[in-house]
């Protein structure tokens, strides 16, 4: 029996152990749980079975298609469970005659075209217009329009035309279709609710596959790159150990795979009301945590504190607690920075020099952002000042996000980005302290308050990595989800008053 299959084989057994425990905790959602369960067993099956890789994003393509509800608060569900069925390496060149390739094509970009796009389309005739919600949602659509104006204007400077034509593609294809769609289908809080359990849904899947994965220490998804192989396999394909244990990735790198575990926890909690198995749902917390240990990342424990600990001192009903919630908070986070200040006495537990290479990175990004201070340097990672930076797979890992924008698009990137993340947390601060305490409020409130810690919890674990595999779509995501529930709010208050 290959590989390849018996890989396949732990995969799907894993997501239909996932899907029976998650329709258990669930019941109410069984249609869609399962539908969302044969989708990640199909296109599971074609990217291991299918070797050429036209045929895999033509057949990807269509099954999206077939298999992609026509509800649009359930199609906004299959989204969100559907973003990590497929690893990001699976990246295709595709030709054109005259030039090296016309675009690179991946899974999230098709998954945009095929799911998002028609739902943009089936929203234009719908009276959703940000217009009637003009103050907080106007500062923060643009800014955010600035901030990628910004960056697409910067990547057209030293160089290729065709390069910076893709760049500009790119931004457009995946950040800026994930946040207009959202924009456009979430008005009302049970499609933000739905979007968030697609995101649950997915997490249970993942658990299940990472849970697999350590038990084997087998990266089951390796398999598929001997067959549909690009040029990013390689990195996916090294397995890291720390602790005796496979740092494991399921369907990502194990960073974002242990911050998204993170914010699967925090999810687990707001929909434990719906739950209909105690048992089943205590289990998947424990797994849930399971995997954020397995992926060895820092990052991952550093936004499980940061979410609850934002999400409870938010809470009205524990405003005695406040001072008791951030004090424990700050504890559980000091043993993560003082490991990362006292080197010398930490040093026997970062035997591979993280907490030093970090250091290093951010005083000699420092000086480089001073020498190119309000646009940055197109090729900043070729400046020697980084050459003693250097990895061991040939690589410079920025391993902070902001100071890869910063060195990348100076100042004025790194500002219009901060300005967006202000606006859109202070806006959901304001909605959230405005909403009146009634059952139906009360749960738009918890949906806020949500949102908040979770945007929160993002901006703080990208000062530990770069947005590697899909994290800067989630990113985006969420930040599309919080001026969406502003919009809501502002839309509310806008009624009431016209009442």
């Amino acid at each position: 029996m290959s590989q390849a299959l018996i890989a396949s084989l732990y995969c799907i057994t894993a997501i239909m152990v996932a899907a029976f425990c998650c329709r258990l905790c669930f019941p109410d959602r069984k249609p869609i749980i399962y539908r969302v369960g044969f989708s990640w067993i199909v296109l599971t099956c074609i990217a291991f079975f299918v070797a050429n890789q036209a045929l895999y994003y033509i057949l990807t393509a269509l099954a999206l298609f077939k298999l992609c509800p026509k509800d649009i608060d359930e199609r906004l569900l299959f989204y969100g469970a559907m973003l990590p069925t497929i690893p990001g390496f699976l990246n295709w060149l595709v030709p054109f005659p005259g030039i090296n390739y016309l675009v690179e094509l991946d899974y999230i970009k098709t998954l945009n075209i095929v799911v998002l796009l028609p739902l943009i389309l089936a929203t234009f005739n719908k009276d959703n217009s940000p217009r009637l919600a003009p103050s907080g949602v106007f500062k923060a659509t643009t800014f955010i329009v600035l901030y990628f104006a910004c960056i697409i204007i910067l990547d057209w400077r030293e160089n290729s035309v065709t390069n910076a034509a893709r760049h500009s593609l790119d931004i457009l294809w995946i950040t800026g279709i994930t946040v207009y769609a959202l924009q456009r289908a979430c008005n009302t809080p049970d499609s933000v609710n739905g979007l968030y359990f697609g995101l649950l849904i997915a997490a249970f899947f993942l658990a299940v596959i990472s849970l697999f994965q350590a038990m084997e220490g087998w990266k089951f998804y390796t398999e598929i790159s001997r067959s549909l192989s690009s040029r990013y396999s390689h990195l996916y394909n090294i397995s890291y150990i720390r602790g005796n244990f496979l740092r494991t990735p399921a369907t990502m790198a194990p960073i974002p795979l242990g911050i998204y575990m993170s914010f699967a926890v925090l999810l687990l909690y707001k929909f434990r009301s719906q739950s209909h198995s105690t048992f089943v749902l205590i289990c998947f917390f424990c797994l849930f945590l399971f995997a954020i240990f397995t992926t060895g990342s820092r990052a991952g424990y550093l936004s499980l504190v940061i979410l609850f600990g934002i999400y409870f001192f938010l809470n009205p009903r524990l405003k005695a607690l406040r001072g008791l919630i951030a004090f424990a908070a700050v504890v559980l986070m000091l043993p993560y920075y003082i490991a990362g200040i006292s080197l010398d006495q930490f040093s026997e537990y970062d035997e591979h020099g993280t907490f030093e290479y970090r250091i290093n990175l951010f005083f000699t990004s420092v000086e480089l952002v001073q020498e190119n201070f309000f646009f940055g340097s197109r090729y900043y990672n070729k400046d020697p000042a980084l050459e003693a930076l250097r990895q061991g797979q040939g690589i410079i890992d920025i391993v902070n996000t902001y100071l890869h924008i910063a060195m990348r698009y100076g100042m004025s990137g790194l500002s219009l980005l901060a300005l967006s993340l202000f606006t859109v947390v202070t806006g959901l601060l304001r909605a959230r302290k405005e909403q009146e305490i009634t059952p139906y409020e009360l749960n738009s409130e918890n949906t806020i308050r949500t949102t908040i810690a979770i945007i929160c919890a993002f901006c703080v674990s990208i000062t530990t990595v770069s947005f590697i595999d899909r994290l800067e779509t989630y990113f985006w995501l969420f930040i599309a989800i919080g001026v969406c529930l502003i919009r809501q709010h502002k839309q509310m208050l806008y009624k009431a008053q016209q009442a």
